[in-house]
């Protein structure tokens, strides 16, 4: 039981830790496109 609920935490944090970062690089990668777009046009 201790042993499942050290897993649950852990993949908890992992998906948590993974979701912040995407979302972090997919903001930064919609500015930089956006910039480009810009500078492009």
């Amino acid at each position: 039981m201790l042993g499942w609920t050290l897993t649950f935490v852990f993949q908890f944090n992992f998906n948590r830790v993974i979701l912040s970062g995407y979302s972090r690089i997919s903001f930064l990668l919609a500015q930089g496109m956006r910039g480009n777009f810009c500078a492009g046009r």
